[in-house]
């Protein structure tokens, strides 16, 4: 085994990843905290309370491309009062 600190290159890379995942963590909290704020209800009171909202409004909100949102979301799962809620069931 080579340790990432004895190799530049692999140095660059494992850092490289971490930022990468750092930045995917950054984005899926942006995105999960308006969509439960734009859902509340869904939350508390099951999906019959969902209201119309599309990836496009989240988007446009955030300031993001609406892939990048469908990406995000996917199969990702939400701990709710009612239950598990898929966020991609929120749309």
């Amino acid at each position: 085994n080579t340790a990432p600190a004895g190799n530049p290159a692999a140095l660059q890379a494992a850092r490289a990843l971490r930022h990468m995942v750092e930045a995917r963590n950054a984005t899926l909290l942006r995105v999960g905290r308006e969509i439960i704020s734009r859902q509340s209800a869904a939350l508390l009171q099951g999906p019959a309370a969902l209201v119309p909202m599309g990836m496009a409004d989240v988007a446009e909100a955030l300031g993001l491309h609406v892939s990048t949102i469908s990406r995000v979301v996917a199969g990702v799962s939400l701990d709710a009062p009612t239950g598990v809620l898929w966020l991609r069931r929120m749309f």
